[in-house]
């Protein structure tokens, strides 16, 4: 059993938009600047020290040494101030935005009036379409080259391993290094000390590198709390002249082609369902991995020999097991099945046919000519009206 879980207390709670609002309504109306101050406390101290002292100034500075709500959070500071936390992996979330994503997907495939069979069933679905568009986002990824917005080597390395979600964390990460300033620095023995600043800032983060054991630690603590590497890490890999991201500093879950495997496998499929569902979901997993196959095989001659006569010996493989089990040749139109949220498989009948029309010979007219040729015809009626009307009263004088 798992014995470094640690829990901790969401943050949007204790914020401006949170349980704080309620509790302390009269202390935002009041004073402008608590909401910048208490945040502070909460969000930007690296250090315990300079956070008891934010905290001690908070409370003197507003007068609110007696408040009783303040005194029962600060006795539960070690589960709220991200000072306390950064130790503890949490992919950079400090809000309940992972759970509020996830009720908002889940609600799209199931209902409250579902039994437990059914909410198992459309909660299988959930995760084979879910592991199908990371499947899709990670083959789009190999597929495609990013577009680099200046020639960096480091950048260019990032966008080799890293998915394209993060790399453009890590760009952000990377145009704040260059505002970064370096303002004192100890690089004798083995072990280097930096002290880097952010720009237009007055508090500073220290950055151990050990050269021996390529290993980094600033005191920031963004990759041991989101994974990635930091700007002032990355001030520090400027100026050692450090091209490419070490590899201990590249986690499993951002890299390119970690995840390859099938959306479903046999022991995975739910029972009692439409046979053409799970056909449209195992058609739909094994074209992508062909389509990956015949990209990087198409790339050298020896690879694409070796795949198509692989390829041509399992399609004579699937045959006699099909005819083996007494199946029926597949045919590629049985497999145009699209299941929607609601569970229900659809057959596409293919692209509708645009119905053909014979065009005129004739030059179009423009804009405009179109207008002319509008204000043409209703000066002509204009001019026709009159006379109507003055024959038509000719006519009734000469009546009279």
């Amino acid at each position: 059993m798992a014995t470094d879980i640690s829990s901790t207390l969401c943050v949007a709670y204790l914020s401006e938009r949170g349980h704080s609002s309620q509790i302390l309504s009269h202390v935002f109306a009041q004073f402008k600047d608590f909401s910048r101050d208490f945040s502070s406390c909460v969000y930007d101290y690296d250090h315990e020290d300079d956070f008891l002292d934010a905290w001690n100034n908070m409370l003197t500075k507003y007068d609110l040494q007696s408040n009783d709500w303040l005194k029962r959070m600060f006795n539960k500071k070690e589960k709220w101030a991200l000072v306390y936390g950064r130790d503890t992996f949490c992919a950079d979330m400090t809000t309940t935005q992972r759970s509020e994503s996830m009720n908002k997907v889940i609600k799209h495939y199931v209902s409250y009036k579902y039994d437990l069979r059914r909410f198992i069933f459309h909660f299988e679905r959930l995760l084979n379409d879910r592991r199908y568009d990371e499947k899709t986002a990670d083959f789009k990824a190999d597929q495609t080259n990013v577009v680099l917005p200046f020639p960096v080597e480091i950048l260019k390395h990032a966008a080799s391993v890293y998915t394209p979600a993060m790399f453009k964390l890590f760009q952000i990460e990377l145009s704040k290094s260059y505002d970064c300033a370096i303002v004192d620095n100890s690089e004798g023995g083995v072990v280097l000390m930096y002290l880097v600043c952010p720009y237009k800032k007055h508090y500073r983060y220290s950055v151990k590198y050990d050269t021996e054991e390529e290993s980094i630690l600033c005191s920031c603590r963004k990759f041991e709390f989101g994974g990635m590497l930091c700007s002032h890490v990355l001030k520090v890999f400027s100026t050692r002249g450090i091209t490419q991201i070490p590899k201990g500093y590249i986690l499993e879950r951002w890299a390119k082609g970690k995840k390859n495997g099938s959306v479903m496998t046999s022991k995975q499929k739910p029972n009692n369902v439409d046979p053409k569902v799970i056909t449209a979901i195992c058609y739909r997993d094994l074209c992508r991995l062909t389509t990956r196959l015949s990209a990087r095989a198409a790339e050298n001659e020896d690879a694409y020999e070796m795949v198509k006569d692989t390829l041509i010996k399992l399609l004579e493989k699937v045959g006699l097991n099909n005819a083996f089990m007494g199946n029926e040749p597949a045919r590629v139109q049985d497999h145009n099945v699209i299941v929607d949220s609601t569970g229900v498989s659809k057959i596409v009948r293919g692209i509708k046919a645009k119905p053909k029309t014979v065009k005129s010979s004739k030059r179009p007219n423009g804009a405009l000519e179109s207008s002319r040729k509008t204000r043409k015809t209703r000066t002509t009626k204009d001019k026709e009206m009159p006379q109507v009307a003055q024959t038509t009263t000719l006519s009734q004088i000469s009546e009279v």
